[in-house]
């Protein structure tokens, strides 16, 4: 359910009014009917209300002592909806700091990056560094990532050093929304080649330097990062598909080395994968990647037949269209059948 809701606040008449509308296709002239709770938040004490929406468009008025710093509709997010709810600064910074739902919180990050203001980017730095929830701290670090604005750049690279992994995880994915700054290169090329506690973190780096293209960025990802042995061997993955960021065609070669047989599966998929865009430079790397990806149809392992399958739809080439129904009929995975029966029979998918 789609719905708009619109918040005014009445000093006088000590009363808040709520427009609850819901916004399903024009065409669609349903209305459906909710229960719901809303609860206001005056002077650090909550007053909850149950109302019930019945109609395309309803105002909803209720007494309070005082203006409310945060307004919570479907607290608990216990109905299947998506909102739209413009509110003030003052009230997504309140909410953004102080309610007991995590998911309200993050809703709050990401209405205020919208704003796109220094007292926005404060305000999500402070949930980066200081939230209790290591999720609301990821989804916060990539609002500011989403801002790309000098501020927000400062902000994140202030939260490099947050404590939870999945945190920081979050701050160098985000980072890597900042292309050819001067910054965040050197900042990311860092975790690159120092380290970090988490593997997943430095993995995220190499992802998100490639996104950054800058020109330094190839000899780091394909000297530095993909020597490095990690956990499923996270770490390469990224870099390849940091490599792939950069359009740079050295990045083809090595994704090609790394498809063989004898490599480990994680970065033999992730590698399968990356040829369907490294393909994409130029005609002369188009035919390479083509001509690799259909050896790998016949790929022992599942994750890189299915790889090569999105890859070939990526490359948009006609002569495909044989090679994926060739595929269909032959192997003997389900899943590599429905795969390629879909993409050859979507014929405008490889033309």
């Amino acid at each position: 359910q789609a719905l708009k809701l619109a918040f005014e606040w009445d000093e006088k008449a000590k009363q808040a009014k709520l427009n609850v509308a819901q916004t399903q296709d024009e065409k669609d002239s349903s209305v459906f009917r909710m229960p719901v709770d809303i609860d206001f938040t005056v002077d650090g004490k909550k007053h909850a209300f149950k109302v019930e929406i019945r109609e395309k468009a309803h105002n909803f008025y209720f007494g309070l002592p005082s203006k409310p710093q945060m307004v919570r509709f479907d607290p608990g997010s216990n109905l299947l909806k998506t909102v739209e709810f413009k509110r003030a600064k003052d009230m997504l910074v309140y909410q953004l700091k102080n309610d007991g739902d995590a998911i309200g919180r993050i809703d709050a990050a990401n209405e205020l990056a919208k704003l796109g203001t220094h007292e926005a980017a404060d305000a999500l730095k402070d949930a980066v560094l200081h939230d209790t929830f290591w999720a609301v701290q990821n989804e916060a670090a990539r609002a500011l990532g989403g801002m790309r604005s000098e501020i927000a750049r400062d902000a994140l690279l202030a939260c490099l050093k947050v404590r939870h992994p999945k945190a920081r995880r979050g701050v160098v994915s985000a980072l890597g929304q900042f292309r050819e700054d001067d910054v965040v290169a050197p900042a990311l090329e860092g975790i690159v080649r120092k380290g970090d506690a988490s593997y997943y973190v430095e993995a995220a780096a190499a992802q998100a330097l490639g996104q950054t293209r800058v020109p330094r960025a190839f000899d780091v990802l394909s000297k530095v990062a993909m020597a490095k042995e990690s956990q499923n061997d996270v770490i390469r993955a990224q870099a390849l598909t940091g490599l792939t960021e950069l359009k740079d065609e050295r990045a083809l070669p090595i994704a090609i080395e790394w498809t063989k047989r004898g490599k480990s599966n994680p970065v033999r998929g992730a590698a399968t994968f990356s040829l369907g865009k490294l393909g994409q430079i130029s005609d002369q790397t188009k035919e390479k990647a083509y001509d690799r990806l259909v050896e790998l149809l016949s790929d022992e392992w599942l994750r890189v037949r299915l790889n090569a399958i999105a890859a070939l739809v990526e490359l948009k080439l006609p002569k495909a269209v044989g090679e994926l129904e060739r595929t269909r009929v032959r192997d003997l995975d389900g899943r590599v059948v429905r795969a390629a029966r879909s993409s050859s029979t979507g014929k405008e998918s490889c033309v």
